[in-house]
């Protein structure tokens, strides 16, 4: 007979099997901060399990920034899988993997400036707002070995080290609550009457609204064939998931906000073209 030790080892070994075949490789913060349809393709995209069955990020998937999802078939053959029409993309930005480029540690008070090394990712994930849709921003820690402290990849320090070329990759503009892509933020410079920021704000919402009608309209299409093959006797009659809901966008004093943190950001180049031609 086996004893409560030997007894306790199977069944944690039996809860392992068990959560490879059903879950997902994915932490927890992502999984709270990622729409539920976005965690399967986001998961193999870019985490596997590791010898203890947790989920860890597969160094040799980190390949590239921009990672997007499957899109839907030409041809459905299967039923439709609504994760296929509404997934959003991924930006990951992992400026020291990626590039290989040297960063130290930011803070005034560390005194040796060591080079900073990667502590595992930041544990949520951005959503951004763009033009026409959302997509998700995610990034690593990286630490001091000197005054032991963490520094986010995307924080303002460790963008100024990077070289403009490198820099400029960087398309989103950060604030405490919100994540706004640049090519917005473009849109409110030299503004003036016909170009406020509720006007940019209406501007947005037909967008967005256009683009979500457009994935409800091609999904309940490739889920129409499936329904009249039920009524003809062919298939069983199947159970579609219902889309999800258009998302709702920031109010226009978010676009303000966003709108001073990039004319602050570009400040000394503000201060250079005024004396350049009239200094």
């Amino acid at each position: 007979m086996f004893n409560d030790k030997t007894n306790k080892i199977y069944f944690k070994l039996d809860f392992i099997f068990i959560f490879f075949l059903t879950g997902v490789p994915l932490t927890e913060g992502w999984k709270r901060s990622i729409q539920e349809i976005d965690h399967s393709w986001i998961a193999k995209a870019l985490f596997k399990w590791s010898t203890r069955g947790k989920p860890e990020l597969d160094p040799t998937k980190v390949t590239q920034m921009w990672y997007h999802p499957p899109q839907p078939a030409l041809v459905t053959n299967n039923l439709p899988a609504v994760h296929r029409y509404f997934s959003r993309r991924l930006l990951l930005w992992m400026p020291r993997k990626l590039w290989q480029v040297k960063l130290t540690c930011p803070q005034e008070d560390c005194e040796t400036k060591p080079e900073l090394t990667s502590a595992g990712l930041y544990p949520l994930v951005r959503q951004v707002f763009d033009l026409d849709s959302f997509y998700y921003l995610a990034t690593e820690y990286l630490e001091c070995s000197g005054c032991k402290r963490k520094v986010i990849s995307w924080s303002q320090g460790i963008l100024n080290q990077l070289d403009a070329g490198h820099r400029r990759q960087f398309p989103v503009i950060l604030t405490h609550k919100f994540a706004v892509d640049r090519r917005i933020v473009r849109l409110l410079r030299q503004r003036g009457i016909g170009n406020s920021s509720s006007q940019l704000r209406r501007k947005l919402v037909e967008q967005h609204n256009e683009v979500w009608l457009e994935r409800v309209t091609q999904y309940l299409t490739d889920c129409e064939s499936f329904v009249r093959a039920s009524n003809k006797g062919l298939v069983s009659r199947p159970s579609f998931d219902r889309p999800p809901p258009c998302p709702q966008l920031p109010n226009p004093r978010v676009l303000l906000s966003v709108y001073c943190s990039d004319v602050l950001a570009r400040l000394e180049e503000v201060k250079a073209a005024i004396t350049s031609t009239f200094g």
